[in-house]
């Protein structure tokens, strides 16, 4: 009996270190280290990070158009929603791209402002092109800013989620050093706090359907949620840049926060 039982320890212990060495292999082949580059196309590279964008707005207007008939009074068709996602894109990608450069590069009149390839997108940045674009669109089409708002920063998080996914397999978005996760990380993993705050837990504040009856509601809400989890996750991430004793997306977070503070006070 105690040689089995010895024998039994020892395949237990063998079984174990395999099991230990193969998640070591899968973790670092597979996930630290994740290919940017889904495929390629000739010479033209798709990465992962573009397609966290294309998923954000298939998913989005899917949800949208299941979702604008719960708004009181139903203001928008479908062929609405279809038009808005022009203007959308576009303030999502010039804003991003000229929010990077003014808000962390200091720079303003530079063509590195269309090299999107070589990456580069501040969310605050996007959220004041998707601001001016909304006002365009609802100015051209008569339609209600603060309905449309509802409608757009309800699929925020589900961009943040998938974005934060394809930062982390570029690499991008580092967290402080710390000792908590030691031996397997020596600093905070915060795109993934980001990942679940400003994506899985702003969703689930937000996607309320009953909330598309009062006007406003779910836009207040997300700039004051997505502002706090993100002045909090920023001191645990190397910051891009600060402004006296805060970084500045903590700064712009803050200004979310009195924005959205002052538009659910009103609404």
């Amino acid at each position: 009996m105690i040689v089995l039982k010895y024998e039994i320890r020892f395949i237990l212990f063998h079984v174990q270190k395999k099991l230990e060495d193969l998640i070591n292999t899968i973790y670092e082949q597979y996930i630290i280290y994740m290919n940017p580059v889904a495929f390629s196309i000739g010479c033209f590279n798709v990465r992962w990070y573009g397609l966290a964008y294309l998923a954000t707005f298939i998913i989005s207007m899917k949800l949208v158009k299941n979702t604008i008939k719960f708004q009181k009074p139903i203001a928008f068709k479908s062929s609405d929603i279809d038009s808005c996602l022009n203007y959308v894109i576009a303030g999502v990608i010039l804003g991003g791209r000229i929010g990077e450069f003014v808000f962390y590069k200091h720079k303003l009149f530079t063509m590195e402002i269309f090299y999107i390839t070589k990456g580069g997108m501040s969310f605050h940045g996007g959220v004041c092109g998707v601001i001016i674009a909304s006002l365009i669109f609802a100015k051209l089409h008569k339609k209600n800013l603060l309905q449309l708002g509802d409608l757009i920063t309800m699929c925020v998080p589900i961009g943040s989620f998938l974005g934060r996914i394809g930062n982390y397999i570029n690499q991008e978005i580092l967290g402080k050093s710390t000792t908590i996760f030691e031996p397997y990380l020596s600093e905070h993993p915060v795109v993934f706090y980001e990942a679940f705050l400003e994506g899985i837990v702003l969703f689930l504040i937000l996607f309320r359907r009953k909330k598309l009856a009062i006007t406003g509601r779910i836009t207040s809400e997300f700039f004051i949620f997505y502002g706090l989890f993100r002045f909090c996750t920023e001191f645990v991430r190397v910051s891009d840049g600060s402004l006296g004793i805060l970084s500045i997306a903590q700064w712009l977070s803050i200004g979310m926060i009195i924005f959205g503070s002052i538009l659910r006070y009103k609404h």
